[in-house]
């Protein structure tokens, strides 16, 4: 009787653990799997991609599978793929997909993603789905706005909500899915690959940031990355990712011979001095205030200048003297960085700039250089464009600067980090920027004006033999000529030695 009791206890036991509800639903034994759907509308006027890109137009998507990913965040952060099968033109798209159940809080705010043309084969795939991360490539990606689709990166907010009794869930869009990436609006008619700054993030990854819980696209800068923009020709579109703390810059390089000789080849560069924003068309106005142009390319080096192993490149603004002004300061190494700072006449830089270590305070150089009138313009000796960039450079003159401000267009700005400064547009419609470095006066109190003021050193003395001739603006105005103590600590823009009628010769 005894024996037969134990057995009738035992077999209680078991049958408790096996009926005993798991704290998630399930039956103790297996994970339970609820289904989440997500619906996104897409543009009823025509058959589009779902992220609404721009207001000018529609990307097309095609018939088959698409596929969106939840981002769960928590304690057990996972990628989650929701998909969808449809064809014609619906109006909405219906996202489904599995979790386990309880991972997903009632009411809490969760992101979904978006990579484009998901539905292609894992050959023609631009990313890759695996250990809850996603990793891809921006290497094509240009084309035909209306055919543009290949490298979309959407992500929006959703909120979820149970809607059965089978813990099966719901997410709710908030607003629409927005494109994580800008168009840039190119004339690609004699391009065969972009390279530089606007494809910062050619390589890419979706992947779990513990710092701030959530899954976040994190870019792999790559200089040596080229954009193939072979089926892409005349005015197209290029995708970029958002860029908020430097310039975006693009280059692409046309070759005037069909060997590798450095001297047979021009280096076109367009650059966008203001932060890159998500979901944005960039491009140029025509005069009317409406018509939308192709951003402008200038011509910022000829590949042969070349000092030290260091390459400083120019533009050429269609001045009428044909000067090519270089494209940053003495000491910068982007665009936007004020450079270094040097007394009139000398070759280095100072801890203090002060009259009392002037070199060239009170000497009066028509007499030192009886040659030139006393201009200090490429000579290595007082000249710190020569001295330092080598025998290609030198400082403008007081004329050149005159040239420079009666011919150009000259607008103030900021740039994306905050750096005051002057754009500087050419009658060819080509530019350089000039930041406001301020001025070194050790005398009150050393750098004077930062990022308000720019003083720009002309190779020019003054009539008087303590001061000299430079282009000076402000926020608001610019002067030239104007006077500058020799002793100050002045920014210098290089021009280049030859002329723009000599450079083209050296490539025909």
């Amino acid at each position: 009787m005894k024996k037969y009791f134990i057995i009738f206890i035992a077999l209680m036991v078991l049958g408790f653990t096996q009926c005993k509800p798991a704290p998630d639903g399930g039956n103790g034994n297996e994970t339970r799997i609820v289904k989440v759907t997500c619906e996104i509308p897409i543009n009823k006027s025509g058959r589009s991609d779902f992220t609404n890109l721009l207001e000018d137009g529609s990307v097309n998507w095609s018939n088959g599978s698409e596929c969106v990913y939840l981002a769960i965040h928590g304690s057990n952060p996972q990628l989650v793929r929701l998909e969808n099968f449809a064809q014609g033109n619906p109006a909405v798209l219906t996202f489904e997909g599995e979790v386990t159940a309880g991972l997903i809080n009632d009411g809490e705010e969760y992101d979904v993603w978006y990579f484009g043309h998901s539905h292609q084969s894992p050959s023609n795939m631009t990313y890759k789905f695996e250990n809850n991360s996603i990793k891809g490539s921006m290497g094509k990606q240009s084309g035909r706005l209306e055919t543009f689709g290949y490298n979309h990166i959407a992500k929006a907010s959703v909120i979820p909500t149970l809607t059965n009794g089978n813990g099966d869930i719901t997410l709710g869009l908030i607003g629409t899915l927005k494109n994580q990436i800008a168009i840039l609006m190119l004339d690609l008619e004699n391009v065969d690959e972009l390279y530089g700054d606007a494809i910062i993030g050619t390589e890419y990854s979706l992947e779990y940031n513990g710092d701030s819980d959530r899954f976040e696209i994190d870019v792999v800068e790559d200089i040596h990355a080229k954009i193939q923009v072979e089926r892409a020709k005349g005015i197209s579109y290029v995708a970029v990712f958002p860029n908020a703390e430097e310039n975006t810059e693009i280059r692409y390089e046309e070759k005037t011979s069909l060997n590798d000789d450095a001297k047979n080849y021009k280096v076109y560069e367009c650059i966008i001095y203001d932060e890159i924003k998500a979901s944005n068309l960039y491009y140029h106005t025509a005069p009317d205030g409406k018509t939308k142009l192709a951003l402008p390319w200038s011509v910022v080096s000829s590949g042969d200048v070349e000092h030290d192993g260091h390459f400083h490149h120019y533009v050429d603004l269609g001045l009428t003297s044909g000067t090519l002004w270089a494209t940053k300061n003495i000491g910068a190494d982007t665009l936007y960085e004020y450079g270094e700072y040097y007394a009139w006449g000398e070759i280095k830089t100072k801890d203090t700039y002060k009259i009392n270590n002037s070199a060239t305070l009170y000497l009066n150089m028509k007499e030192v250089l009886p040659e030139s009138n006393g201009d200090i313009s490429g000579n290595k000796n007082y000249d710190a464009a020569t001295a330092i960039w080598g025998p290609e450079w030198r400082m403008p003159t007081y004329a050149e600067q005159m040239e420079l401000f009666n011919e150009c267009k000259f607008e103030p700005m900021k740039t994306s980090h905050g750096t005051n400064g002057y754009l500087i547009t050419g009658p060819n419609g080509n530019y350089i920027f000039l930041p406001a470095a301020g001025y070194h006066d050790g005398e009150y109190g050393d750098i004077q004006a930062g990022n308000f003021f720019g003083h720009y050193w002309s190779s020019t003395p003054a009539e008087w033999n303590d001061q000299s001739l430079l282009l000076h603006f402000e926020s608001s105005y610019t002067l030239c000529p104007y006077y500058g103590n020799r002793y100050y600590g002045c920014s210098i823009r290089p021009v280049l030695k030859k002329k723009a009628d000599e450079i083209d010769h050296d490539h025909k």
